[in-house]
């Protein structure tokens, strides 16, 4: 029988901070920028002024969408803390900076479900001939390529850093949307949509190391080379989970249109879920095969500054481009970033959560030993937030995710908020809660800790 422990009653204070921050013109929603102790030139955000040591130590960066945003709703403290913020505190970096973009919970009842984008513009095209389909740039949230401007638009930290490790978090609204569409239609738009991102990725590859110098620390080598620590730029990619598991497939999907079905529907989602993932395999393969290699040779290390000065000035204009891009040739005997990536399967982790709870209400086992151990949720299904009756007067209850009439449950905008939400693996409809994210930031903080990088594996 399953140990129920409460965590307590939701604390009914109210964080203060706007729900929506306008960070690019051209979407109506948010980029929110989360900083901790960043000790940034400037005081665009009050906490921008933090008291950082003369020498810092690892920053985190985040791109992404609702899997790594990391902004608290009024009444939201049961949704805990995203696990890039578990991530940082493992690591004890000294700054982070989330550049993620997602919709607040709130506006599941008014709005068609929807997210940031790897790519945007590879969305738009897919559609543009496409009836029922009107999303347009102004409704979009802020893709990949969006988000690195504004990052690259964010003043450099005051004092160097010893490394910068960046999450990058796209590929769920790619797939949910995508599989919406004729499927061949869908599996092109998608190859784009990849084959962009990691366009997207060498540009911050880029401008990461056109500001290498200025920004982390350097360690003089025997050979007389100057180099930041190694590796130089590592980047965490966490797989897709599968978003017909999410509650919000059944909940929040709308009808797909005629002649597609809903089975037609889902199983293009599976189907093109693990396209993602090969074709984001086989992207990196190639991302890594381009990548040069560290050298203390002026000459070798030319023809790639070429290259690297047209990405620079593409993504921070002409005129930055140029003033960046004479800095990196000034610094020609600097060894280029190394590349590297964390590729943490999310899916497995969430699946092997909800076999195992499955299992154990059904008192089997299987050979690997899901089944055996006790799982900590009352439901792996329903989620802690839940649309109310009108008036909002009931609220969630321990008995399996059942409901009892009580009034003084706390509200997001019409949904209710859980007695006890750290007893169920989802937040809301699309994303996970606090336990399941406390316990994802320490594994991926582990695989970082132990060197699990595709190159060394």
């Amino acid at each position: 029988m399953r140990v129920y422990t409460r965590l307590g009653v939701l604390a009914l204070s109210i964080f203060l901070g706007s729900t929506f921050l306008t960070i690019l013109p051209q979407s109506q929603y948010t980029q929110h920028l989360r900083k901790i102790e960043n000790g940034v030139k400037g005081g665009f955000w009050p906490w921008s002024s933090g008291h950082a040591e003369e020498e810092s130590g690892i920053r985190l960066v985040v791109f992404g969408d609702s899997w790594v945003d990391d902004r608290m709703e009024e009444n939201g403290e049961g949704k805990g803390r995203s696990w890039t913020q578990v991530l940082c505190e493992e690591l004890r970096c000294t700054s982070q900076t989330n550049l993620a973009a997602s919709l607040p919970a709130a506006s599941y009842s008014t709005m068609t479900p929807t997210g940031a984008f790897a790519s945007t513009k590879s969305y738009l095209a897919s559609i543009r001939n496409t009836s029922g389909h009107n999303a347009t740039l102004e409704t979009m949230l802020p893709d990949f390529e969006a988000q690195i401007k504004s990052f690259v638009a964010l003043p450099q930290p005051e004092h160097k850093l010893k490394e910068t490790i960046f999450v990058i978090s796209f590929g769920t609204w790619d797939v949910w949307h995508y599989a919406a569409l004729n499927y061949s239609d869908a599996l092109v738009a998608q190859e784009k949509a990849v084959a962009d991102m990691f366009v997207q990725l060498d540009k911050l590859y880029a401008h990461h190391r056109a500001t290498l110098e200025a920004t982390h620390l350097s360690e003089n080598e025997h050979n007389g080379s100057r180099s930041a620590p190694k590796p130089q730029f590592r980047v965490v990619i966490p797989k897709l989970f599968d978003p017909t598991m999410l509650p919000g497939w059944l909940s929040q999907r709308p009808p797909p249109m005629k002649p597609s079905n809903v089975a037609e529907v889902q199983k293009n989602a599976i189907h093109l879920l693990r396209e993602w993932d090969a074709q984001v395999e086989h992207s990196i393969k190639s991302w890594f095969a381009s990548t040069p290699k560290a050298t203390t040779s002026s000459v070798s290390a030319k023809p790639k500054q070429e290259k690297v000065v047209s990405l620079v000035e593409e993504i921070q204009g002409p005129s930055r481009g140029r003033k960046s891009a004479k800095k990196l040739q000034g610094n020609a005997g600097m060894s280029p970033p190394r590349k590297d990536i964390f590729y943490y399967d999310l899916n497995q982790f969430l699946t092997e959560i909800i076999l195992e709870h499955r299992l154990e209400d059904g008192g089997i086992s299987d050979a690997t030993g899901l089944g055996t151990q006790e799982s900590p949720y009352v439901s792996v299904s329903d989620p802690c937030l839940r649309e109310g009756d009108s008036g909002g007067e009931r609220r969630m209850a321990k008995g399996g995710g059942s409901m009892e009439e009580t009034g003084d449950a706390l509200e997001i905008n019409g949904y209710l908020v859980c007695e006890s939400p750290d007893e169920h693996l989802f937040w809301d409809d699309f994303t996970i809660g606090g336990l399941a994210k406390e316990k994802l930031g320490r594994e991926v903080a582990r695989m970082i800790k132990q060197g699990l990088t595709l190159r060394a594996t």
